[in-house]
Order: C-alpha cells, then sequence, then structure tokens
C-alpha cells in the first residue's frame, strides 16, 4: 500500500513541473510586441502603431526624436504621449503626422526616431525605438496625381451637358427643315 502512495506522489510532483512549465511558456508566449511604420491614408502621412505580439500592450506612450524646426515647416503633428490605454493583439491605432503634400513637398523631411513605450498584463515594461523616412513615398504617382477639385469636375461636366444640348438643338432644327 505504500508504494501506491509513493506513486501517486510521485505522478503528483511530474503533473505539477510539467504545468508549472507549461504556463511559464504560455506566459512567455503572450508578451505583446508593437510595431510602429508610416502609412499614407487619402491625403494624410500617419504612423500606424500596431500590436503584432500574442499579449494585449497596455498604457501605450510614445515619444519621438527629430528636428523640430523641421517638424514645424512641414505642419505636422510632433508624435507624443499617451496613444491608448489598451491595444489588443493584431489592433492598431493610428497618429496623424500631417498632409501628404506639407511632409514632402519640395524636399522630404528628414527621416527621425519614434519611441513606442508599453506594458503587458504583468506590468513588464517594454521599450522600442522605429527610424521612419517620409521620404520613400515622396515619389509615388499616385500621391502626386491627384483627382481634380469637386468645382473643376462640375463645371466640365456642365460644358459636356450645354454642348450635347445644343448639338441636339442643331440636330431637331435640321430635321424639320426638310418638311
Amino acid at each position: 500500500m505504500d508504494w501506491v502512495i509513493v506513486a501517486a506522489t510521485v505522478v503528483i510532483a511530474i503533473t505539477g513541473v510539467l504545468t508549472f512549465n507549461l504556463t511559464r511558456r504560455l506566459a512567455e508566449r503572450t508578451h505583446p510586441k508593437v510595431v510602429a511604420y508610416i502609412d499614407v491614408v487619402r491625403e494624410d502621412v500617419i504612423i500606424a502603431f500596431t500590436n503584432v505580439g500574442e499579449g494585449p500592450a497596455r498604457d501605450l506612450e510614445v515619444s519621438s526624436e527629430g528636428d523640430r524646426v523641421e517638424f514645424e515647416n512641414a505642419h505636422a503633428y510632433t508624435p507624443g504621449g499617451k496613444v491608448t490605454s489598451l491595444l489588443p493583439p493584431g489592433q492598431t491605432r493610428e497618429w496623424r503626422l500631417g498632409s501628404f503634400e506639407m511632409l514632402t513637398k519640395p524636399e522630404p523631411m528628414s527621416p527621425f526616431i519614434v519611441t513606442v513605450k508599453w506594458r503587458d498584463l504583468d506590468q513588464e515594461p517594454f521599450v522600442q525605438e522605429y527610424e521612419l523616412d517620409v521620404a520613400q513615398y515622396a515619389h509615388l504617382p499616385a500621391m502626386i496625381d491627384r483627382p481634380p477639385p469637386l468645382a473643376e469636375t462640375l463645371s466640365s461636366i456642365q460644358q459636356d451637358v450645354s454642348r450635347l444640348v445644343s448639338q441636339a438643338d442643331l440636330s431637331t432644327t435640321r430635321e424639320e427643315e426638310p418638311s
């Protein structure tokens, strides 16, 4: 009977160790990982922050290092401050940097450093720096060739309609003359 108690104790001890190791490995896998990158949405340049990790990122904060005069000349919003309290895995938050035109014309802004800070659920802090460069988008034709403004488009449509109406009036007048 004593050997049954010893065997059960050994099985329970092994199960405890395996459970502890599994829990530790799962906890290591659930750390958040936030990446920062530049994206262009319509006519705005944004800095996107995406959690590509397995766990949620808490208290996401951003600061930037770059030429402050250049930020001011481009009318750019300097990244800095708290972005969000919670960024779940796979989610993105955006920070508007400025208009595409202002940040790339006549010369693109110089690259700048964005520091991203966050914590995991266990309050463990993480810090990551990213060098971001608006210049990579400066020569994209899709960003330079904008559609004409609405007023010009409407004026063009009005001229086309007027031309079609006057052509229709001429053809109606010619058809009535032979009778």
